[in-house]
């Protein structure tokens, strides 16, 4: 694989892993119109650290994090279509508060089947690691009866099955030790089996899909950050997955897929604050933003530009999201002078009838360069329709506490949603993302708690926080799955399968 330039950088993004955040569609996997010289003969190479579990419920390593998804599987992936994908899950059918999953006929490694109590044990694990608990917070309760079992949730979601995504483990198989007392990774349904002392995965020939056409995956130990960076410029690993992409990493000349994310990048607003309180002054900020030059000129195109509050791909709401992704200055400041401001004074920003300036201060994450380099941006876009706009730069923990204590107008803020789109921890107040003195009197705090009773529908949520505009979506982060020229095709990935090829991989002579 060609990746020589990749910075130390995004190597730690590479090694540390975050912590957090139907329709069905049956194919997982990628038509290849070449001829495979040899069926099921390739071999892979990926980064694994050996000092980390590849229990997926307490590794702390990305690498391992990764590797973990061809070792366990989920009832659901999260498509990189944003529509739920079947993977153990035969069918789902919805019925008010509940949702009844009947499971695939599939076995764990060791050749015992799966069942409903697997499942169950695997979601009281899921619901204690911060990677899955915000997303699994609505499910109150479950039922386990053989190869079937029932999710009792809080809220009516027909997305529900999108949020089904932790990983599925043979019951208690967590606490398995070997003759020297060593702790073993737990047992899943996975396409491949550790074997640690060869270093490497080995296919699971009994997978209830097709096996594919990978045999073997060979581990390369990258222990800490400096390996990984030597591994990565000498082109040692066949795949490789950033969510941060800066301009080193944007030159890479490897093959690379976008792997949409559900992170949205937002301004979000205090409605503390006199001056934003005013809706005309809101509107005129999010119509003087080019979100397009955003993405390109600081995100290197690795985003995509809102048109609403949820991700442009989610094909329901399309039709409802109508913010614009380049400026318009005429609507801009059009708003302006609705509410009383004058743009056309000498001294270039718009002021009040008695000559208050209009400036506003922006709260901004100072040790996240891609942060401060938007602020930058918002800065020259703003300015350009009258409205002077300070950036307040500070360390992340005295961003959190200004945050926190309500200490600003304007902040800068970036959130992964749930894959069920719940907006909730942006409007309603006490959710996780509402700073400030969150007003849930608005009708957009009323119109989720409908949409969550069943009582609206999301075209709904959408038309009413465009109206509102409790925050102002600027893009949606992208990630970016590098990979070896060596493989000829086109590949099938999703965040949290970003392997699904796997069935199908064919390497080049």
């Amino acid at each position: 694989m060609n990746i020589r330039k990749l910075l130390s950088l995004c190597c730690c993004f590479a090694l540390l892993l975050g912590l957090c955040g139907c329709k069905d569609k049956t194919d997982r996997t990628t038509d290849a119109s070449q001829e495979a010289p040899t069926v099921n003969d390739c071999t892979v190479n990926l980064l694994y650290c050996s000092n980390d579990t590849m229990n997926p419920y307490t590794l702390i390593t990305k690498v391992n994090a990764e590797l973990s998804q061809l070792l366990y599987d989920p009832l659901y992936h999260f498509g990189n279509d944003f529509l739920p994908i079947p993977c153990l899950a035969e069918s789902a059918v919805q019925d008010g508060y509940d949702w009844i999953i009947t499971l695939k006929s599939a076995a764990f490694t060791d050749g015992t089947p799966l069942t409903g109590d697997d499942v169950a044990f695997s979601l009281s694990l899921a619901k204690d690691c911060p990677r899955y608990r915000s997303q699994l917070g609505q499910i109150t309760g479950i039922e386990a009866n053989g190869n079937r079992v029932v999710f009792h949730v809080s809220v009516v979601n027909p997305y529900f099955t999108n949020v089904l995504t932790f990983p599925i483990l043979k019951k208690d198989s967590h606490e398995r030790k070997d003759s020297d007392g060593q702790i073993l990774p737990p047992i899943g349904t996975g396409r491949f089996i550790f074997d640690p002392e060869k270093e490497r995965l080995v296919r699971h020939e009994a997978y209830f899909d097709p096996i594919g056409t990978v045999s073997t995956v060979q581990l390369i130990n990258a222990p800490d950050n400096e390996s990984v960076t030597h591994y990565v410029e000498v082109g040692a690993t066949d795949f490789y997955y950033t969510e941060t992409v800066d301009e080193s990493v944007a030159r890479m000349t490897a093959k690379k897929a976008t792997v949409n994310r559900n992170d949205l990048i937002y301004l979000g607003i205090n409605d503390a604050d006199e001056t934003l309180s005013d809706i005309g002054l809101r509107y005129a900020i999010s119509a003087a933003i080019s979100r397009n030059k955003l993405v390109s000129e600081t995100l290197f195109g690795n985003a995509v530009a809102a048109t609403g509050p949820l991700h442009p791909l989610l094909s329901e709401v399309s039709a409802y999201q109508t913010t614009e992704t380049d400026a318009n200055f005429e609507i801009a400041i059009e708003n302006l002078e609705k509410i009383g401001y004058n743009v056309n004074n000498v001294g270039g920003f718009a002021t009040t009838a008695g000559g208050k300036k209009l400036s506003l201060s922006l709260l901004v994450n100072a040790d996240q360069p891609q942060k401060t380099a938007i602020a930058s941006q918002l800065v020259s876009q703003l300015k350009e329709v009258g409205i002077q706009l300070t950036v307040n730069a500070l360390s992340y923990d005295a961003y959190m506490d200004a945050l926190k204590s309500g200490s600003f107008q304007l902040y800068l803020g970036e959130t992964v949603l749930d894959a069920d789109f719940d907006l909730s921890p942006l409007v309603i107040a006490g959710g996780s993302c509402a700073f400030g003195r969150v007003n849930n009197d608005r009708e957009s705090a009323a119109v989720i708690n409908r949409y969550h009773a069943n009582e609206a529908s999301l075209s709904d949520v959408i038309t009413t926080l465009q109206a509102e505009m409790p925050f102002i979506p600027l893009c949606y982060r992208s990630g970016v799955l590098f990979y070896s020229e060596d493989f000829p095709m086109e590949l099938n990935y999703c965040e949290d399968d970003l392997f699904m090829s796997f069935s199908k991989l064919i390497r080049n002579p």
